[in-house]
C-alpha cells in the first residue's frame, strides 16, 4: 500500500536483446517453501514473484506471469478496463511460449526449521510471446508499462511492489499504478 519497506528485501533487474525482455528477483527469504508444482496452479496464494506486463500501454490489456520458488509457473492474459477487480477477465490459457527461467536456492527449501538465505529467479521472456505489434521488438526509447511483486508468507504476509497501487488489503492488479519500464541501448 506504499507505506513501508519490505523487512523481506527483493532486488529487481532488468534488460533486454533482440529476442528477450530479462527479469532478474533476488529474494531474501530465511523460511523458502512452496506447495504447487503445475502450470496455472494458483501460486498467488503462496510465496511467489511476478511480473505485470503491459507493452501497449492502454493499461486494459496486461500479461501475467509468475513463479514459485519449486519452478512452477502462472502465466495469463488479462484484461482490466477499469482497473479494478469487478470487470476483470483473466485468459489462464495464454501461455508464454518460449518463456525461460532459472531458480538458484540459497537454503534448503520446504525445511521449514532450517535458517534459509535467498532465492533466486532469472527470466527471458520473449518479445514474441507479448508484444502487441506487428514488429515485436521494442526499439530504443520504446516505454511499457509494468510492475514487479513478491508474496511472502512467512513469518507473517508481506505483499511487495516495485511500484506500490496504494490498497489495502494488498491488489496488484491495479494498472494505472505500473511503473515505467524504459528501453534504452
Amino acid at each position: 500500500d506504499g507505506t513501508g519497506v519490505p523487512s523481506r528485501q527483493t532486488i529487481v533487474k532488468s534488460c533486454w536483446d533482440a529476442q528477450y525482455l530479462y527479469i532478474y528477483f533476488n529474494c531474501i527469504d530465511p523460511d523458502i517453501w512452496g506447495t504447487m508444482y503445475k502450470h496455472d496452479d494458483p501460486l498467488y496464494d503462496e510465496e511467489v514473484v511476478e511480473a505485470f506486463i503491459n507493452p501497449s500501454g492502454d493499461l486494459a490489456n496486461y500479461y501475467e506471469l509468475e513463479m514459485n520458488p519449486l519452478g512452477a509457473k502462472f502465466d495469463a492474459f488479462v484484461y482490466n478496463p477499469t482497473g479494478n477487480r469487478e470487470n476483470m477477465k483473466v485468459d489462464r490459457a495464454w501461455d508464454c511460449e518460449g518463456w525461460m527461467h532459472y531458480i538458484s536456492i540459497d537454503g534448503s527449501i520446504n525445511k521449514r526449521d532450517m535458517n534459509d538465505v535467498r532465492w533466486i529467479v532469472k527470466w527471458g521472456i520473449p518479445f514474441s510471446s507479448i508484444s502487441d505489434k506487428a514488429n515485436p521488438l521494442p526499439e530504443d526509447g520504446d516505454v511499457w508499462r509494468i510492475n514487479f511483486f513478491r508474496i511472502d508468507l512467512t513469518p507473517f504476509p508481506e505483499f511487495s511492489s516495485w511500484q506500490p497501487t496504494f490498497r489495502t488489503p494488498a491488489d496488484f492488479h491495479v494498472p494505472q499504478y505500473f511503473g515505467r519500464l524504459i528501453f534504452q541501448k
